[in-house]
């Protein structure tokens, strides 16, 4: 105000707070387990160790700055709220992420949980094939007895573990849970069979033992003394079928062993097929049934049986207890392995289609990698093969134009929230997914899959979920191609849905959708490196026909 009290002036000063750029957590708890190290703001890497019967755990991180925003795993959380983080076999790793107010700084914390394996080594069950368990089967009982008549000459065992992550052993071999075991053969006498589980721990054991005693041959009471042991009669080892049509004079099958496995050879008559196939029309179905359970199958054609086949436009279905094979005779091109044999005779080319169960290697490798990613296997592998023979070579058929239907038996899936897939084991071990549905065959459950390749196939029951996909709109289907092994996300529960997807990424989800193989050793775009990893799913793409790329020979 002025001397002259009328004249006024007003001055505003302006305070600007600045945001906080406060980055910092005031404090960390879980509720199981012990953080290590203590708890200190400055820290930001920790450890928790949890028991196995530990399936969750909830952490309650404090901002510091209660302006600053707090994100767990992607998500937006309240401090000081408790928020639930389920857990996995193995190691589960939570990211903290704290955005100060000016929302400039940011800083991540990372919580490492280790989920003990467990410790549980015990059977939940133990079936023969033939004779009764004695005493009846508890899981605190090791020892048993059990007794068979002479006629018995072999048996199968099968033992269910109560942990889905224990490993099997059976007389030594690596057997699945609930699935029997190859035949074991029996002496006259005292037999016994050892059954090892060892927990996902790798370090807890239990051993069961079964002695089976086979009775002796039976006295001869009509005076002739001793019985010989008469070779199994088979009446209807195998059963074959033209468009429902008995025709079983067109096999010739007997049944063998070689290195303790069982096997059916099956050995088309051609004379006789094309006589069959003379009494009906174009595209027929040659069903060919083996009611022998053993492990493995073959179905033999000469080339002349094939090239009729193809020339109806038949389709082979071969049935077997380890699974069953629909083929269009087509797909094995005997004019092509004609001209790999060097243009020989087609009439002196023998075809072995052969189901088979999956040898141990495989199955041993397949039990290592569930253990290590946590699924559980519904089902024994399976291999499905086919073998061209010519004048002491052979050649593999293992590619084929459309996708070919398969089906093999599952055990019923034990986790409603898990996804069950089909899987092709690769040589080195490593799974491929394979398009599938489930279906009731009779009274079995079965995994009818659809592939372009022969192969080894089995049956996983995986549960994949991220924890940054959770409320957003992408959150049922790519949990849905995770738990498949379609895509694998970008980090530990990470899957990061607002990313940019490139071609090569794209190309591969289409490429895994649909169980192709990929081909590591070439590419066919000059901008693409053999050593990317895209590499082989972009030549596979193009080979199929899904991609062409530029005209200039580019990606």
């Amino acid at each position: 105000m002025a001397q002259d009290g009328v004249t006024e002036l007003t001055y505003t000063i302006m305070v600007t707070r600045l945001a906080s750029d406060n980055v910092q957590l005031s404090s960390l708890e879980i509720n199981e387990g012990v953080l290590s190290p203590a708890f200190e703001p400055s820290i930001y890497s920790y450890f928790a160790e949890v028991s196995h019967d530990i399936t969750a755990v909830s952490i309650t991180p404090v901002v510091d700055d209660k302006n600053a925003k707090l994100l767990i795993n992607g998500q937006l959380q309240a401090s000081g709220s408790p928020i639930q983080i389920s857990l996995g076999a193995g190691n589960t790793n939570v990211q903290i992420k704290v955005v100060a107010e000016d929302g400039i700084h940011s800083s991540n914390y990372m919580l490492s949980i280790q989920r003990e394996a467990s410790s549980n080594a015990a059977l939940e069950d133990l079936i023969l094939s033939d004779g009764k368990l004695s005493p009846a089967f508890t899981a605190d009982q090791h020892t048993y007895n059990a007794t068979v008549p002479y006629s018995v000459s072999q048996i199968r065992v099968s033992a269910l573990t109560h942990e889905p992550n224990a490993t099997l052993r059976i007389n030594g071999n690596i057997v699945l849970s609930g699935e029997p075991t190859d035949p074991i053969k029996l002496k006259v006498g005292s037999n016994v069979i050892t059954i090892e589980v060892t927990a996902q721990d790798g370090v807890t054991m239990q051993e069961y033992q079964i002695n089976i005693t086979r009775s002796k041959i039976p006295t001869n009471n009509s005076g002739g003394g001793e019985n010989k042991e008469d070779d199994e009669k088979l009446d209807d080892l195998t059963e074959v079928y033209v468009d429902n049509m008995n025709v079983n004079r067109v096999v010739n099958s007997k049944i063998t062993t070689e290195n303790g496995k069982s096997r059916v050879l099956n050995k088309v008559d051609t004379t006789a097929l094309k006589s069959s196939l003379e009494q009906v029309g174009d595209s027929p179905v040659i069903r060919v049934q083996t009611n022998q359970n053993v492990e493995e199958v073959t179905v033999t054609l000469m080339g002349d049986a094939v090239k009729v086949l193809e020339s109806k436009n038949a389709l082979l279905h071969i049935e077997t207890a380890n699974g069953s094979y629909k083929l269009p005779a087509s797909e094995i091109s005997i004019e092509q392995v004609s001209e790999q044999f060097g243009n020989s005779a087609v009439e002196e080319i023998e075809i072995n289609m052969t189901i088979a169960k999956g040898d141990t290697d495989k199955l041993e490798k397949l039990g290592k990698v569930a253990q290590q990613k946590g699924f559980v296997v519904q089902a024994a592998p399976v291999e499905f093969t086919i073998t061209a023979f010519y004048d002491g070579k052979q050649l593999k058929v293992n590619k084929f134009s459309r996708f070919i239907q398969r089906e093999i038996p599952i055990k019923k899936n034990t986790n409603s929230k898990s996804m069950t897939t089909a899987v092709v084991i690769e040589e080195d071990g490593q799974l491929r997914h394979v398009p599938a549905y489930k279906a009731v065959n009779g009274d079995v459950e079965v995994a009818v899959i659809q592939s372009i390749t022969n192969s080894t196939y089995t049956v996983i029951e995986n549960f994949v979920q991220f924890a940054d996909v959770k409320g957003h709109w992408s959150e049922i289907p790519v949990n849905d191609l995770a738990s498949r092994l379609i895509v694998s996300g970008m980090g530990p529960d990470r899957f990061r849905p607002t990313v940019s997807t490139t071609r090569a990424e794209f190309t591969a989800i289409i490429v895994w959708a649909l169980g192709l193989a990929t081909d590591t050793q070439r590419t066919v775009f000059k901008d693409i490196n053999p050593n990317k990893w895209y590499a082989g799913v972009v030549t596979a793409a193009n080979d199929y026909g899904i991609i062409h790329g530029y005209g200039d020979g580019s990606f």
